[in-house]
């Protein structure tokens, strides 16, 4: 090689080494970056709080708003803290904690522990019930309002349960579940095994059922008090139709249309029992009355009325949530309207 092109060669390779040398540093600087960016600082994700408990944290739930927080340790305890940190109430169990799930406002909680039971408790700490398995309790779910609560066992079974305790139905797979997951209005199901398999569930029949159940009630109930129940008749026929046809979903629908009906029949968002018109819309009665004392009697009286109707809205409002806590589902129409 002669000296004119071994000095070529020369700056080649020393023009490759400074290229090699940009090139790594530009990689060293990008993965810094990158790993800079990743970690962030403290200003970016805001800790708020730690709390140490006694043992390995295995689940943590939070409540949609974040204002509270649920925990479950080896320690054998069940944690509920506020968004603060405070912590509300613990509760020992017989044996470290697996799972936990909060409902969406944080007002109840489920538990599942390897002393093999299922805990429920409400926002204050009252445990409401607890089941035994035939296992460990590897997992938990609860629907957003509270009403359903799923579970999985070490003993293959996935369980179904309502926000009183009842068991409503249970499946055995192949092996231990190991994770559930509920639907918001508790409608499907999800649970995984160790059989290596992914389970999904729907409870549009057992709804549309027990819906059925409690219209019945309801319609019996207001019928006895001397209210036309008609209409609120033909529609739980329609639903039972539906449900002998495997029509789950539309029977559900008119089993809620059914209990709407029954409960106030004018559809005015008064309930029967408080309503002194209750075969006449009452927002007419309402409207009617505004317009004539206002028009005779002065802008003072209106007032007086809007504060008396707000009165009665609060008590309807009240006696509605205690009915879908005695079990009536609730209907969008009336949720509208009460809100």
């Amino acid at each position: 090689m002669n000296k004119r092109a071994s000095g070529e060669w020369l700056r080649l390779a020393e023009k490759a080494e400074e290229v090699t040398k940009t090139i790594g540093i530009i990689t060293i600087l990008f993965l810094l970056i990158s790993v800079a960016q990743a970690e962030g600082t403290q200003e970016d994700y805001g800790l708020l709080w730690s709390y140490e408990t006694g043992g390995l944290v295995n689940s943590v739930s939070v409540s949609s708003d974040g204002s509270y927080i649920a925990a479950g340790s080896d320690d054998t305890k069940v944690y509920f803290f506020n968004r603060e940190g405070k912590l509300i109430w613990g509760y020992k169990t017989g044996y470290p904690v697996c799972s936990v799930s909060v409902s969406s406002d944080g007002s109840y909680i489920a538990a599942g522990s390897m002393d093999y039971n299922v805990y429920y408790f409400n926002r204050e700490g009252k445990l409401i019930w607890s089941y035994e398995t035939g296992d460990q309790v590897w997992g938990v779910s609860v629907s957003s309002d509270g009403s359903y609560i799923a579970a999985g066992s070490r003993d293959n079974n996935t369980y179904f349960f309502n926000r009183e305790g009842k068991l409503i139905w249970s499946y055995k797979t192949g092996k231990d579940v190991k994770s559930v997951s509920v639907s918001s209005d508790g409608s499907y199901i999800a649970a995984g095994s160790g059989d290596n398999n992914v389970y999904f569930f729907d409870n549009l029949k057992v709804f549309a059922e027990d819906g059925i159940r409690e219209a019945k009630k309801t319609i019996e109930s207001e019928k006895a008090k001397g209210f036309n129940m008609a209409k609120a008749e033909a529609l739980l026929f329609q639903a039972e139709q539906a449900l002998s046809t495997g029509k789950y979903e539309i029977a559900k629908e008119l089993v809620n249309q059914a209990m709407s009906i029954a409960i106030d029949i004018d559809g005015d968002g008064v309930l029967n029992s408080f309503d002194f018109a209750p075969t006449i819309n009452n927002n007419y009665i309402y409207i009617g009355g505004v317009v004539l004392i206002a028009a005779f009697t002065g802008a003072g009286f209106v007032v007086r009325r809007n504060k008396k109707k707000r009165k009665e809205y609060l008590v309807l409002k009240t006696r509605y949530e205690q009915l879908k806590e005695e079990g009536y589902k609730g209907d969008d129409k009336l949720e509208e309207m009460l809100k």
